[in-house]
């Protein structure tokens, strides 16, 4: 290749001197030109013109080949050197061979081309199986959770019915002491359904079988009704007072009722789980775009500035600096936090360590919308 460019440059400069050399000898001469000199002149610019154009073409047509020979290179079909397929999951691995190709600049740059295409290539399918894997994975443990909650509650509910009785006196007279285990074990068994029923919504939300039931909802009432529950785990706490700042009249919010009082029952729980003393306020407001914001504000320990991103994460259980333990399954804010968009509405957290923290959710303002009745979570998110 280096030799045609020398051959085309060699010609091309002789052309240049003979030409420079017949205008010299013509002006120092002073010769007139005639039709002889200019003939011979055209003979010679003429042989070194085609001599140049020889060249070109010979340095094109090794040009051509080349590329010639990378399209080649690029439409050989692969030839399969073995193929295993692996028990159960259907992957199979292929040997590639391609024919021969001459190193050179051109030759080089389509090896590599080709090679970072197939490894692309071969990375995308990984992918593809790796998340296929994952999402059969999910599948699995989604079933797994909600057949075994199922399974479970059964149980327990006869141990609380039971326990339940024991206190009320059906089965004789106890004990301060024996009445005092049996309220433990009540307890208990209340926690674990409470914990039970966290995993199994969970699991209806993740695979879109949550049953939802939007309508008209008066969203005053289920506040005021959840309030007065707490209550009862506040007078526990002497030193923690429960604000309500409420307006007298609160538009009904397109909502499933039983969904909402779940929403604000763990807030409100985890507001007096967190607040050694101080105030616990609940209020309302009415948004410019058409939603009532419902806001649960404590003065408990706080949550630290680099666990709030994590809040409403699965399984995540955030504390402080300053003492707060960890509590729970670390499932309620996150079912809060679906619960709530699949219902179209939002829901963040605002906080300070050492002086509380503000949750808000919003819930859009009933219009007389029609939506279908006992609705699933994966048909609302296609809403």
């Amino acid at each position: 290749m280096k030799f045609k460019y020398f051959y085309i440059f060699t010609n091309f400069a002789a052309l240049l001197i003979i030409i420079s050399v017949c205008f010299l000898i013509f002006k120092l001469t002073a010769v007139t030109l005639d039709s002889r000199y200019v003939i011979i002149l055209l003979i010679f610019s003429s042989i070194s013109f085609i001599l140049i154009m020889a060249g070109i073409c010979l340095v094109s047509g090794d040009i051509s080949r080349q590329f010639s020979r990378v399209i080649d290179f690029m439409s050989q079909k692969e030839v399969a050197g073995s193929a295993a397929s692996q028990e159960g999951g259907g992957i199979e691995i292929f040997k590639r061979s391609y024919l021969p190709i001459p190193w050179n600049e051109i030759g080089n740059l389509s090896i590599s081309l080709n090679l970072l295409a197939m490894k692309l290539e071969e990375e995308k399918e990984k992918n593809i199986q790796a998340r296929k894997k994952i999402e059969e994975l999910n599948e699995e443990k989604t079933n797994f959770l909600s057949v075994m909650s199922n399974e479970l509650k059964n149980p327990i509910n006869r141990i609380l019915g039971i326990s339940q009785n024991l206190v009320d006196g059906f089965g004789g007279e106890l004990s301060e002491a024996q009445r005092e285990n049996i309220r433990i074990i009540n307890q208990s068994g209340k926690n674990l359904l409470s914990l039970i029923n966290d995993i199994l919504d969970l699991s209806e939300l993740e695979t879109g079988r949550l049953q939802i039931n939007l309508q008209e909802t008066n969203l005053k009432e289920i506040i005021l009704s959840t309030i007065k529950e707490a209550e009862g785990q506040i007078k526990k706490k002497k030193k923690i007072a429960l604000i309500t700042d409420l307006p007298d009249k609160i538009p009904s919010v397109l909502a499933d009722s039983k969904r909402v009082y779940q929403i604000l029952a763990n807030l409100l729980n985890n507001a007096v789980k967190f607040t050694p003393q101080g105030e616990i306020i609940v209020k309302t407001e009415v948004t410019s775009d058409n939603f009532v914001k419902v806001q649960v504000k404590d003065a408990g320990y706080g949550i630290a500035p680099q666990d709030l991103p994590f809040i409403f994460d699965e399984f995540k259980q955030v504390g402080s600096l300053l003492g707060a333990k960890r509590k729970g399954s670390g499932l309620g804010l996150a079912i809060c936090k679906k619960l709530v968009e699949i219902q179209g509405g939002n829901i963040t957290v605002e906080s300070v360590l050492g002086k509380g923290s503000t949750f808000t959710f919003t819930l859009p303002i009933f219009k007389g919308d029609k939506i279908e009745s006992n609705t699933t979570s994966e048909k609302l998110k296609k809403v």
